[in-house]
């Protein structure tokens, strides 16, 4: 049998070859451990205690949470959160060795009752559908639209072009690109959804890294004063108010409230029929940083 082979649905790797390379493993760590206490030992960690306190890294700190708090770095938090509700709901793992169980943190994945969040969905799709064309519906749509429409808008959407025309929008378009490239070779589809192979997840969190390289480098740029200037604009015109009046009112509406509930039921559906236990450590600890 192959190390690694596809099946028509799922990725398989031989259990028997997994045992040599926990061996090898092994015999890694075992390097590392004879190691402690020597004059390398000593020398790295004076080494990296120096490199991790200088100028540089307390400013690398202190932009890592301007870009947490900006609405680039939420927005970049929004689509890794995406991400890993993608990870929860359509990857399954199975057949671990015993050994690595006890061994490593290994993520599971369960979906129980498919049917069931389908329904709730289902659901979600009528009411909406029964409520488009009421009142409170037409009016929100209304106001959407002329905000749309509105100088302050067309602005910001002038400002888009400027910028994806400009060598910094360029670079983060290929940078962006690089993300979607890694994806495409990260995940494949088949009939029963898709599939990440997780060899291929560090790719795409290097590639991520680089994109948050860039927008550092853009709250630096004159980009930043300008987008947060547009921003300001469009939000708070005439048209953004408007929309803002039309929103409270479609909340507390009847048709608002309909389709809260059936929203808060799908949510339910998943959190009783998607469980995900034994998540990586440093998974949690990146999450933690958005």
């Amino acid at each position: 049998m192959e190390t690694f082979h596809n099946g028509k649905d799922t990725v398989h790797i031989d259990n028997a070859h997994l045992d040599a390379l926990a061996d090898e493993l092994t015999d890694v760590a075992d390097e590392y451990k004879s190691l402690e206490g020597t004059d390398w030992d000593r020398a790295y960690h004076q080494a990296w205690g120096a490199a991790l306190s200088n100028r540089q890294a307390k400013s690398l700190e202190r932009r890592m949470k301007t870009f947490k708090k900006s609405a680039e770095g939420q927005a970049l938090g929004k689509e890794v959160k995406e991400l890993g509700e993608a990870l929860k709901t359509h990857v399954k793992v199975t057949d671990v060795p015993e050994s690595w169980k006890k061994d490593m943190n290994m993520l599971k994945v369960k979906v129980s009752n498919k049917a069931a969040i389908e329904k709730e969905w289902t659901d979600v799709e009528n009411v909406w559908g029964a409520i488009k064309g009421s009142r409170p519906v037409r009016n929100l749509g209304s106001s959407l639209e002329r905000w749309g429409e509105s100088a302050e808008v067309n602005n910001l959407k002038a400002l888009d072009k400027k910028f994806v025309a400009s060598p910094e929008g360029q670079e983060l378009v290929r940078e962006w690109e690089d993300v979607f490239k890694s994806l495409d070779g990260a995940v494949y589809h088949n009939d029963s959804g898709f599939h990440i192979d997780n060899a291929a997840l560090q790719n795409l969190e290097d590639e991520l890294d680089d994109v948050a390289d860039q927008y550092e480098d853009l709250e630096k740029s004159h980009w930043a004063a300008e987008y947060d200037a547009a921003w300001k604009a469009a939000t708070s015109n005439r048209q953004a108010k408007s929309v803002q009046r039309r929103a409270k009112s479609f909340k507390k509406s009847a048709e608002g409230k309909a389709l809260k509930t059936e929203l808060e039921q799908f949510g339910k559906s998943l959190h009783d029929n998607v469980e995900v236990t034994d998540v990586p450590e440093h998974w949690k600890q990146d999450m933690t940083l958005f």
